[in-house]
């Protein structure tokens, strides 16, 4: 079944293509962790579907755990804000740790979470994204294994949002401001009334 999300938006990339890349870098993986266990540490919501996918194509045994980052919320433009939960029960001492994201865009949110958890003592750090968009990085991160490096576009489908919604996309999608605009739902109001 094909979805298309409607004037404005341009496909990047069939689930076909994406799950090629997909398990090019699971053999990758393979190749580099043989022996170790790895802890794929996947950074929520956006890089669920690619983490699930990520995971079946790598052979070798490890392990999957997961953590929110935000800067995003409900906008279209990242923000200066990062909001950052991580159960403390994750045991990341000693172990060989792959950060899983769906897009690393201006670097912020990947500088950050590459500071704070050496903290927790892993043997190794690394980064694997599906998405590389290196036009807006305004921080230098390293990504060791990227699927695609893509323009300076906004992208919905395969676990990537606009507002929360159009993750179920199976494909790829870059949107332009006219989508955005004519999809955007208005911000929430509450009103209290006070005696």
């Amino acid at each position: 079944m094909k979805i298309n999300p409607g004037k404005g938006a341009s496909l990047l990339f069939k689930r076909a293509e994406i799950l090629k890349t997909v398990g090019a870098l699971g053999r990758t993986i393979d190749r580099d962790y043989k022996g170790r266990n790895p802890v794929l540490l996947v950074i929520l919501k956006g890089a669920h579907i690619f983490a699930a996918e990520l995971s079946l194509s790598i052979e070798i045994p490890h392990e999957t755990e997961f953590a929110t980052l935000s800067s995003y919320g409900d906008n279209v433009v990242s923000s200066n804000t990062l909001h950052f939960l991580m159960d403390n029960n994750i045991e990341l001492h000693g172990r060989h740790a792959i950060l899983i994201e769906d897009i690393v865009d201006t670097g912020l949110s990947l500088d950050y979470i590459l500071k704070v958890l050496p903290g927790r003592n892993p043997a190794s750090l690394a980064t694997c994204a599906l998405l590389n968009k290196p036009e807006r990085r305004i921080e230098s991160v390293e990504i060791r294994y990227v699927g695609f490096t893509i323009p300076n576009c906004y992208v919905i489908g395969h676990g990537m949002d606009f507002q929360q919604g159009w993750r179920h996309l199976p494909d790829i999608w870059a949107v332009n401001a006219s989508w955005i605009k004519r999809n955007a739902k208005p911000p929430e109001v509450i009103t209290y009334k006070t005696q």
